[in-house]
């Protein structure tokens, strides 16, 4: 019962030293990491990628801006570069310093693997962003990309783990 009582004490404790900062002319910069499985025609590879962004919060708790995938290294050697204009939405407060999110997004860029290849697509993610401090959150996320490139055929379905911080100004 003690050890109840005490983590129940410091999850008050953490959840008075936070404010979740996402009301109306506020603005989050940061970024994630993410890892993704893809299944292609049978053959499956593995991808991991930096995304950093910033996004302005226009209404309370709905979030838009640019996500910049960077750096994309696969097992087949491919570099992928995107810009990816996105909506963020915090829909429920799980606490005073933790809310869960849906973001939806485009994806525009180029592969390179022998031949410049351009990508577009779409994705959704559902996170949780738990504020460690007043302007700082740890998010992670599960999410769904799609994108279909210029010389291709198919379409490129990754399902993704995302980890990252956003910094809430």
């Amino acid at each position: 019962m003690k050890k109840i009582l005490m983590a129940f004490s410091v999850l008050i404790c953490l959840s008075n030293l936070t404010n979740a900062q996402t009301s109306k002319k506020s603005w989050m910069l940061g970024g994630s990491g993410s890892y993704s499985s893809n299944n292609e025609g049978g053959v499956v590879t593995t991808d991991l990628e930096l995304h950093p962004g910033f996004g302005y919060f226009f209404a309370n708790n709905f979030a838009g801006g640019i996500n910049f995938d960077i750096f994309s290294k696969s097992e087949s050697g491919e570099n992928k570069y995107s810009i990816d204009p996105f909506v963020r939405y915090y829909f429920v407060s799980l606490a005073k310093n933790a809310k869960l999110f849906v973001t939806a997004q485009g994806v525009i860029g180029n592969e390179q693997e022998d031949a410049k290849n351009n990508l577009t697509g779409w994705g959704l993610d559902l996170g949780n962003a738990f504020f460690i401090t007043k302007n700082l959150a740890l998010e992670t996320s599960i999410g769904y990309t799609s994108t279909k490139g210029s010389k291709e055929d198919v379409r490129d379905n990754l399902t993704s783990i995302k980890i990252g911080f956003q910094v809430h100004l």
